[in-house]
């Protein structure tokens, strides 16, 4: 088991918000990713020591200790209620398993990463996780996990075309998705920069803002989205992630949505 890391509050103000800072745990994000590296010598181990790097108490299931990051009775229409955690976007791109069936979790990764059982072959394509720290922030409600992305929604059963975004789109539609409406799901990174501007009555003012866009997966030549449906596209059921080659003309993302995956 990995250590619990023992840090200096002052440094880390976002760790002091959330408590983590003067007890030396890590946030569950950073946690997943050391240990989707390092796979527990017994299969059930994996949530065990997860929860342990981001909590004193241990969890022994998936189901439980995600909804214990969950409290109150409100929903997310209301402001504060029934929230207790909150994950990065970018961390949710990854080949872990979810929690399927399970209400309003079944975003939810069951394991810190993902491990191929013997006699699989190599060449299956594995995502591993990674924090998704400079990545939006998705609040946990009880009704889901809601928040901003660059987000692309489609018809499924739309007629192919010549158009290769569309064709693409198709293709997605057959691998993942079962329902009426899918939408393509892209964490958005947070781009803090100063501009200028000039004030006829005080100059010119230097001011801090934030810009949102879109990145390829960890240094390659795609980007990945998350894939989920839905019949009503009000709530989003998770199904995947694929793959979008940087060189490909790209759908329509400009529109940055709150999203509500239950």
């Amino acid at each position: 088991m990995l250590p619990a890391r023992q840090s200096e509050p002052q440094y880390f103000p976002a760790r002091q918000i959330l408590g983590e800072a003067l007890t030396g745990f890590v946030p569950l994000e950073e946690a997943a990713c050391l240990l989707a590296h390092r796979l527990a010598s017994r299969a059930q181990d994996d949530i065990v020591i997860w929860s342990l790097l981001t909590n004193e108490t241990p969890y022994y299931d998936a189901k439980t200790w995600w909804r214990e990051k969950v409290t109150g009775n409100g929903t997310f229409m209301t402001s504060g209620a029934g929230i207790r955690g909150f994950i990065h976007s970018g961390f949710l791109l990854s080949s872990a398993p979810r929690l399927k069936g399970v209400k309003s979790l079944q975003w939810a990764p069951t394991q810190p990463g993902l491990h191929l059982p013997q006699g699989v072959s190599n060449s299956t394509k594995v995502y591993q996780p990674e924090d998704g720290s400079n990545t939006t922030k998705l609040r946990i409600f009880n009704e889901g996990l809601v928040g901003r992305w660059g987000a692309y929604i489609f018809r499924t059963n739309d007629i192919p075309s010549d158009d290769s975004v569309t064709r693409k789109l198709q293709d997605i539609a057959k691998k993942f998705l079962s329902h009426k409406w899918g939408i393509l799901l892209s964490p958005l990174t947070q781009m803090f920069y100063i501009a200028a501007r000039h004030d006829p009555q005080r100059g010119r003012l230097r001011m801090a803002d934030t810009r949102y866009m879109m990145l390829p997966f960890r240094g390659t030549s795609y980007f990945l989205f998350g894939v989920a449906g839905a019949n009503d596209r009000e709530s989003w059921e998770w199904q995947g992630v694929c793959e979008w080659p940087t060189a490909q003309p790209l759908p329509d993302f400009s529109n940055h949505k709150e999203i509500l995956l239950v």
